[in-house]
């Protein structure tokens, strides 16, 4: 699909050809190719054909985790063979559905291996006839259990010693698959040469249900979504997936995979203590471990199951606790409940859930958007030479207008392009390059909005507005109440400050509360407040659980940003060091070299932490999924984005009080909210972290589960709706 969008797009581009040359443009190409060479030229016009430019980042320490991530993105067609198995005890219609969805939605090679245990006369001509259906191809074997019903275990064993595949699916009968289910399946299978058995999400399934796992007691079955098929559903769920593959001791059997070499290694169902079909997939799960195998969750896969109709919820009930006696018998206590511990509290589930929650109301803004505002046009100047909290904002919030249908670009200036395009390899967004307001004005000029995003911007747009004849609406996006940036009464305050009343209808728009006030108290101009958001899809947990020998603590040091108080958390840094040694692993990032040469001169440095220095979003992501604490030693945020992402990653953070903050962080319970004035404060808050793992732990879950509320597609709305109401 993506190839033929980009042949498309190649073909408009080519068309355009023409115009290009009457507008001097392949003039500028030459000298654009003389100035920098082939390789650069050939990104550039990728750029303009495509709306983005392609570059390959800077190396780092950790980007091989970056580059696998992404490379995720791909869905193979499998090779392998597939023997399907499913086991047939009456409920026709359910078989019905799932052997039809199985033909459907199943990419070649594979094989049904239909398993009859003991059915009804009606479900037993079906079977046959649907394998006579498919006799030509040899695509359905069917099988016969002899005589009465024998229960699950012995009807699967009958079916996997019948399998001569690589890979062997035992899959329910009352379960509907998805497109490309094994292809993703088998993706997951084969990311790590250990995996040994593998499941998808699903609605019903335990401890892989989304979006809620219990309800009421039991295990939860999750309705599908009003107006949203099985199809619709997967498709979501396979959209905001991180492909995280998280390994676990436990694989739901409704629908697992296991490989050949698990089987070879530790052979079939137990029949003798299992034969009626619960908790053998555990036994076999927890054999397979033992055997040093893994297992896996596929978080971009989703299967409808209908739930069991063999037996009432009584019988489940009393069945699934013999079943958890037996398997602890030939287990062990302590292991089973060290499984289902993992299985219970796991972060990296809990945020699978949560993200799968929201997907659900994110896809509803952009349909909701579509309808309202597609084909609307707007410029964002965007003078920015690296990645920081305010460019991050803007560019995941426009990446949500793009998905809804409007016309998105940037204007930067050309000083910046080199850097800009470094820190966002993979923007996505069309980027004009000029020298200030000239530049600007040459592209303004056929857009419906012009939003500004710096004060020293805004007089560009109001010479625009005022100059020209078309109605253009002028908006400034204020992220943070830039007069502080300056001293006091200097002309750069003034002029920040003048800023937000330089034209009577600027539509202003703002992130949190506290700068709607701190604007309206200084200057008088009334904002909206768009809310807090962060990107849930670059920013997810990478852990399941905090770790309780090495404490992971991550922080952002800006020597050019005093307001971040770079030296006390250099200084808090080394007295936790100092205090705990090497149980504290201190990270820090932010800023290039340069800058930290002239800082680290100035202070005391003589303690271990590893420096990252300068980090793309994408590189943030990996540091803050694999870290326990995040600390914030500011003096005040005006949102604190970056707080908000490592909260949304699973860290426990350590947030000041003063500022925007108080929007999204609640002391005690998804952070630590405290007075960074207070130096000795700040040590022991942070303390606690280290020290308690069961705080780190409730902090973090509870962090993970409230930032799935601030959705960039609901700032993304309100601020259309601003623009257009």
């Amino acid at each position: 699909m993506n190839s033929r969008k980009n042949q498309n797009r190649l073909i408009k581009f080519v068309r355009k050809i023409p115009a290009y040359y009457e507008n001097g443009y392949f003039s500028l190409g030459m000298e654009y190719l003389k100035t920098h060479g082939i390789k650069r030229t050939v990104l550039k016009a990728y750029q303009v054909a495509f709306g983005s430019a392609k570059r390959i980042p800077d190396d780092w320490k950790d980007y091989s985790q970056k580059r696998e991530m992404f490379q995720r993105n791909e869905i193979h067609a499998h090779q392998d063979s597939v023997d399907i198995i499913v086991c047939v005890h009456n409920a026709l219609e359910d078989v019905k559905r799932c052997i039809d969805s199985v033909i459907e939605y199943s990419n070649d090679p594979y094989h049904i291996i239909i398993v009859n245990d003991g059915s009804n006369e009606e479900t037993e001509q079906y079977l046959e006839a649907i394998t006579e259906k498919y006799s030509s191809d040899n695509r359905i074997t069917l099988l016969k259990n002899e005589g009465m019903l024998h229960g699950y275990a012995i009807a699967a064993n009958i079916g996997m010693r019948h399998s001569a595949g690589s890979y062997i699916v035992l899959l329910n009968s009352d379960t509907i698959v998805t497109a490309g289910w094994l292809d993703k399946m088998i993706d997951c299978a084969k990311s790590d040469s250990e995996i040994g058995i593998v499941g998808p999400l699903s609605n019903t399934a335990s401890w892989q249900s989304v979006p809620k796992l219990t309800e009421n007691g039991d295990w939860c079955h999750n309705e599908l979504p009003k107006d949203m098929g099985i199809q619709e559903m997967a498709s979501l769920i396979e959209q905001y997936s991180g492909r995280i593959y998280l390994q676990v001791p436990l694989i739901n059997g409704f629908c697992m995979m296991v490989s050949r070499k698990v089987i070879d290694a530790i052979g079939y169902f137990d029949e003798e203590n299992f034969g009626r079909g619960f908790g053998e997939e555990d036994d076999f799960n927890l054999r397979a471990h033992k055997a040093g195998f893994k297992l896996a969750i596929v978080d971009n896969t989703y299967i409808y199951h209908a739930q069991s109709k063999s037996y009432t919820d009584e019988a489940r009930k009393e069945l699934s606790r013999k079943s958890g006696e037996i398997l602890r018998q030939k287990h062990g206590e302590k292991y089973i409940e060290d499984c289902v511990l993992y299985m219970r509290e796991n972060l990296v589930l809990l945020g699978i859930r949560e993200r799968v929650a929201a997907a659900v109301l994110r896809q509803n803004y952009l349909i909701e958007a579509q309808k309202k505002w597609k084909g609307k046009r707007i410029l964002f100047h965007l003078p920015c030479s690296e990645a920081g909290g305010g460019a991050n904002v803007i560019i995941q919030e426009c990446r949500k207008l793009l998905q809804m249908g409007i016309e998105i670009a940037f204007y930067n200036l050309e000083m910046y392009q080199e850097s800009f395009e470094r820190c966002y390899p993979d923007l996505g967004i069309p980027v004009y390059y000029g020298i200030g307001y000239n530049g600007f004005q040459k592209y303004a000029v056929n857009f419906d909005v012009v939003c500004m995003t710096y004060y020293k911007a805004v007089r560009y747009a109001d010479e625009i507005v005022n100059d020209k004849k078309q109605k253009i609406k002028y908006a400034y996006y204020i992220q943070d109440f830039e007069p502080y940036f300056f001293e006091k009464k200097s002309k750069s305050y003034q002029a920040a400050l003048d800023s937000y009343t330089i034209k009577a209808d600027m539509i202003c728009v703002t992130k949190t509360n506290w700068n709607y006030k701190i604007v309206r108290e200084k200057t008088g101009r009334e904002c909206t407040v768009l809310g807090p958001s962060v990107n849930l899809d670059l920013f997810r947990p990478r852990r399941a659980f905090p770790d309780m020998d090495k404490v992971k603590v991550a922080a952002m040091v800006r020597p050019s940003s005093p307001r971040r108080a770079p030296e006390l958390t250099m200084q808090v840094l080394r007295e936790l060091k100092k205090r705990h040694k090497e149980r504290v692993e201190v990270t820090i990032f932010g800023a290039d070299e340069n800058e930290y040469v002239e800082f680290f001169a100035s202070i005391p440095t003589d303690f271990t932490y590893r420096n990252l220095g300068k980090i793309t979003p994408e590189q943030t992501s990996m540091l803050l999924g694999n870290s326990d604490v995040f600390v914030d030693y500011s003096s005040f945020q005006a949102m604190g984005l970056t707080a908000m992402e490592a909260m949304a990653s699973g860290c426990a953070v350590v947030l000041p009080k003063y500022g925007g903050t108080g929007d999204f962080a609640k002391n005690e319970s998804n952070c630590l909210v405290i007075d960074t004035k207070n130096t000795l404060e700040c040590i022991e808050q942070t303390e606690r972290l280290i020290e308690d793992v069961n705080l780190r732990y409730e902090l973090s879950a509870r962090a993970i589960s409230d930032m799935c509320r601030y959705l960039p597609e609901r700032c993304a709305v309100r601020f259309m709706e601003k623009l257009f109401s």
